[in-house]
């Protein structure tokens, strides 16, 4: 699964869309600060993705249990 296709398709609920931004902007080495700022999230948004997908992988950093 290509997250650039995620979120430039924009099929996907916004919810995962926003998890693949999410991921795409720390791939470029973004910080949390940075990632929720630009993309207008809570504080604790940028960090519980990255632990998702470090713990379970994109399916789980992606989607909801």
């Amino acid at each position: 699964m290509q997250l650039r296709n995620i979120v430039h398709k924009g099929v996907a609920n916004t919810r995962t869309i926003t998890r693949a931004r999410v991921l795409l902007l720390a791939d470029e080495g973004k910080t949390d600060r940075q990632i929720y700022e630009a993309l207008d999230l809570a504080v604790s948004t940028p960090y519980d993705i990255r632990k998702r997908y470090h713990t379970g992988g994109i399916e789980t950093a992606l989607h909801d249990k």
